[in-house]
């Protein structure tokens, strides 16, 4: 029987898939491949199967010799931002049935929406809602803020709205959100047994599970937003692990989170919201990795994939939490690593505003289908990556490995017509302008999180990760006048790189009202059954005994490669719970 030493760990993200092996005392091996919408689990497998060819292994071979797969993927963003999610109703206390649509007051209106649209305030709008009035149910029920019923459950009217959700709306996902649930879940839970009786098939979350804090119109976006995407996120997680067992594969399989940290498979399918952004905090984890191994704990880590520019500070060693989380606009509470990203990417479509001919890089993206048009697969609008397959910065005959050549006479034909003629300048000269334009962009956003939050980045490292941010870093890096550019062998699979030294990691929630001075006894008692369930959890079966942690120490900092290897399961107490939402009221 071949030994399992082998941890593998895919990305997947808006135009590539991306892919790290490792194993204890060998060097990395990475593999890229195109994404492959609508069903990314081929482009996962056609990554991992780069990386198995540069290994001299076929796919089977190398999931033979492999104890763990960790995975990342943009399922739940995507449902949500292309309105692709269930068909989700909304139960909630009897006379609250706005509270998902009134949103925050005006600050719905404008929240999440980049800063020359907030400029105009009147012009703005609140988002369609991802669950509309007709399929929001209000239930008479009631507790006080004590978490004392007030009223019972109505247990007939809670069936009846059930079947009317299902039958007549058509409804396939359930969120259930009751004022003070995160006192008292009771309600709640009954109406989850209700549904697992009258709509077996439904997809169910209640607030009480997934956002027990204080926030009604918070929790609710919470509660709806993993009703939306579970279901989808759920099937997505199932059909790769059926895939992976058809390669050969037999270990677990991990998911990575948006918070920094690793979760089993199924607890990651029932928790979609927490799989938000998960690549980008991945790439946050990998970028602090590689900074203790160089011993530096200042760092913008800046990453450039085909959709979006996403930068993480991190300040002595540690990242930053997002106050506000949203996605799409949409608020929700649970912990996320601060990213900041814009749309410009490689494939972020170069235009001309109308009237100025002004040059603008994104937000729209060419994606990976049909992307950029150098590619060859039928992109038809200019993309960032075209400039700079013009300029000179990327080989057309030495691209993904010589894997695909890039189509030169398309590109610079479509660039004239598109952007030099009605500027009126050469494609030379149009294209240098359009890279200053995307340079400065991301200098703007960097300033953004450093400069205007007190820091000065001249006391920082820039890191630049991602398959295009080498191709600019030297341009912003100079501006920003960072101390040193470090571009790592890593660098375009960074986020892969991340999960595989990212920790397995539990988040729990839990809200209490405790007068001050509060005792330790108090506080105990709330953190005791948080352990006391962490306990009970066990690891996946056929775990790996060693893998590549936060604290492994490497000879050979610079190659980026792990020469040692510590027990981490389940011995590290880093792989036990991190209660970062605890909430204390009152």
């Amino acid at each position: 029987m071949a030994e399992r030493k082998y941890i593998v760990a895919t990305d997947v993200g808006g135009t590539c898939t991306d892919t790290v092996v490792i194993a204890a005392g060998e060097p990395f091996h990475i593999g890229k491949a195109l994404s492959t919408p609508p069903n990314f689990a081929n482009g996962v497998l056609d990554s991992v199967g780069v990386a198995a060819d540069n290994m001299s292994l076929t796919v089977e071979d190398l999931f033979a010799q492999s104890s763990l797969f960790i995975h990342g993927s943009t399922v739940v963003d995507n449902t949500v931002l292309t309105r692709d999610g269930a068909r989700a109703g909304l139960i909630t206390t009897a006379g609250f049935e706005d509270t998902l649509l009134v949103t925050r007051g005006a600050y719905g209106r404008w929240g999440g929406l980049p800063e020359e649209r907030v400029k105009h305030p009147v012009a703005t709008d609140r988002p369609d809602p991802l669950v509309p009035m007709n399929r929001i149910r209000g239930i008479r029920e009631r507790a006080d803020y004590k978490g004392d019923v007030l009223l019972q459950l109505d247990e007939a009217e809670t069936e009846a709205a059930i079947r009317d959700l299902v039958e007549s709306e058509g409804v396939d996902s359930l969120a259930v959100s009751f004022l003070w649930s995160f006192y008292n879940p009771a309600h709640e839970q009954k109406v989850r047994d209700i549904a697992a009786r009258v709509a077996p098939d439904a997809y169910v979350t209640i607030s009480s599970d997934i956002a027990p804090v204080p926030g009604e119109f918070e929790r609710t976006s919470t509660t709806v937003i993993n009703a939306y995407a579970g279901r989808i996120t759920q099937a997505y997680i199932s059909n790769l692990e059926r895939q992976l067992s058809d390669c050969g594969y037999s270990g677990p399989v991990m998911v990575m989170q948006g918070y920094g940290g690793l979760l089993p498979a199924k607890q990651a399918a029932d928790r979609a919201v927490g799989m938000i952004e998960c690549g980008p905090a991945a790439g946050a984890i990998g970028a602090k990795f590689l900074g203790n191994l160089m011993g530096e704990g200042n760092i913008i880590a800046a990453d450039m994939g085909g959709t979006t520019f996403k930068v993480c500070v991190i300040q002595e060693g540690e990242i930053e939490y997002a106050r506000e989380p949203m996605v799409a606009r949409f608020h929700y509470v649970a912990p996320k690593i601060e990213v900041v990203s814009i749309g410009a990417g490689g494939g972020s479509i170069v235009s001309l505003e109308p009237g100025t001919n002004a040059p603008k890089v994104g937000p729209r993206s060419a994606g990976a289908d049909p992307g950029p048009i150098c590619y060859g697969r039928g992109g038809k609008e200019v993309t960032l990556t075209d400039v700079m397959t013009l300029i000179g910065y990327m080989d057309p005959e030495t691209f993904l490995g010589g894997s695909m050549t890039l189509d030169m006479e398309a590109t610079r034909k479509a660039f004239e017509e598109q952007v030099s003629t009605p500027l009126g300048i050469s494609v030379e000269e149009a294209a240098f302008g359009i890279f200053r334009v995307a340079a400065a962009q991301i200098t703007d956003l960097i300033h953004e999180i450093t400069v205007e939050r007190g820091l000065d980045p001249r006391d920082f490292e820039l890191h630049a990760f991602g398959g295009s941010c080498a191709l600019l870093c030297g341009v912003f890096g100079r501006e920003l006048n960072v101390k040193r550019i470090v571009i790592p062998y890593t660098a375009s699979v960074n986020c892969a790189f991340g999960m595989v030294s990212a920790d397995i990691v539990h988040e729990y929630s839990v809200t209490r009202a405790l007068q001050a001075p509060a005792s330790p006894e108090e506080v105990n008692e709330i953190y005791a059954p948080m352990l006391a369930d962490r306990r009970r959890i066990s690891l996946p079966r056929g775990s790996p005994k060693t893998a590549c942690s936060s604290n492994t120490r490497s000879t050979c900092a610079t190659a980026c490669r792990c020469m040692k290897s510590q027990p981490q399961f389940p011995e590290r107490p880093s792989a036990t719970c991190r209660s970062r939402q605890t909430s204390f009221s009152g």
